[in-house]
C-alpha cells in the first residue's frame, strides 16, 4: 500500500535557529525526484528599528559545493505581518530544467534582526518508490 509517506523525502536545509546574520542553507540532492517544495517555518521576528529585513531565496546549482544561483520566482519576504507561521515555496522544473543541487539562504538586514527560522525541502513524485 502507497501512502504520503513513502512518497516524499524531506530534506533540512536550515536546522532551527534563532538567526541574526545571514545564512546559507545546506545543499539538497534532488536526483530522482520531479517535484520540491521549501516548507519555512518562521517564528515572531525583531521589527523593533522598523529597519530589518528578512528574506528566504532558493538557490540552485550544478554540483553541491558549486556556486549558486537564485531560482527565479523562488523566494519569500517575512515582516510582522506574515511571520509565526509556516510558509512553502514552489520549486517548479525539478527533474527537467532545474538545476540537481537545491539549497534555502536567508538575507537579513537591519539594527537588531533576530528571525527564529527552519527550512525543509520536501521532494516528491521520485522515479522509485516507496523511499527508504
Amino acid at each position: 500500500m502507497r501512502s504520503l509517506y513513502d512518497a516524499i523525502k524531506f530534506v533540512t536545509t536550515l536546522v532551527a535557529a534563532s538567526r541574526t546574520a545571514d545564512a546559507n542553507g545546506a545543499a539538497v540532492d534532488t536526483q530522482g525526484f520531479n517535484s520540491a517544495v521549501a516548507v519555512i517555518d518562521v517564528g515572531v521576528v525583531d521589527e523593533t528599528t522598523g529597519d530589518e529585513t528578512y528574506l528566504f531565496k532558493v538557490q540552485e546549482s550544478d554540483t553541491s559545493g558549486g556556486s549558486y544561483a537564485d531560482v527565479t520566482g523562488a523566494s519569500l519576504t517575512v515582516t510582522v505581518a506574515n511571520d509565526n507561521k509556516a510558509h512553502k515555496i514552489r520549486i517548479v522544473g525539478i527533474g527537467s530544467n532545474r538545476k540537481r543541487w537545491l539549497r534555502v539562504i536567508l538575507d537579513v538586514a537591519g539594527t537588531t534582526p533576530i528571525c527564529p527560522s527552519s527550512v525543509v525541502i520536501a521532494l516528491g513524485r521520485a522515479y522509485q518508490e516507496p523511499l527508504a
